[in-house]
């Protein structure tokens, strides 16, 4: 079949990621230890197909990076402790572009343009929580386990949306003047958990919530 660009085909499609991690561990005492994890991602992609029958570009690129910082204390005895902060921050932007044929956007327009349809310049989600958890030992398979976790997640976004064939203002990168969109929000949220944990053998456990 036959569209007003040619015959509809395969598209390309570009996917480029990285994802990388790593755990330090420093030990002060036998009792003590200290643990750093980073983490870090990246995922750009660009991916070309059909909508109907317009060529299409829909792609994204994605930075990530989180942090987790662990403090343990555990001596052998009846209580152990957990204690921890948490930190993550992620960043995208991307859009979606359509390629018109002739007439379609307007009469007379020829063909080729392609159109802006979603723009998103920046889209942030960071945020970071801090933990604990105590343990209490009743004997060598049973123990009491108690903690909690606070979190405070922010996210904000900023890009343009025009309406697709009513505002075409965006063709083969001009500047964009499109009407834009911005927001943006802020979470908390406290956690808890209790729970009795007894070992049923060697290798196997259960739990009580």
């Amino acid at each position: 079949s036959f569209a007003t660009l040619g015959p509809i085909d395969a598209r390309d499609r570009d996917w480029d990621g990285v994802l990388a991690g790593a755990e330090f561990t420093y030990r002060p005492s036998e009792a003590l230890t200290l643990t750093y994890i980073p983490s870090y991602a990246r995922l750009d992609w660009d991916q070309e197909y059909w909508v109907v029958h317009k060529p299409t570009v829909f792609g994204a690129k994605i930075r990530q990076h989180t942090h987790e910082l662990r403090l343990a204390y555990d001596d052998g005895g009846k209580f152990s402790v957990l204690t921890g902060l948490y930190a993550y921050n992620m960043k995208t932007r991307g859009g979606l572009q359509l390629q018109f044929g002739p007439d379609e956007l307007w009469s007379g327009s020829p063909a080729g343009l392609w159109l802006d349809a979603t723009d998103v310049q920046r889209h942030t989600l960071k945020g970071w929580a801090a933990f604990g958890q105590l343990t209490y030992r009743l004997s060598d398979r049973t123990r009491i386990v108690a903690g909690g976790r606070y979190s405070a997640d922010n996210r904000e976004i900023f890009g343009y949306q025009p309406g697709l064939v009513a505002a075409p203002t965006l063709f083969n990168g001009l500047p964009n003047t499109n009407p834009t969109y911005a927001n943006s929000g802020r979470w908390t949220h406290a956690d808890w958990k209790f729970g009795v944990e007894h070992a049923i053998a060697v290798n196997s456990g259960g739990s009580a919530l």
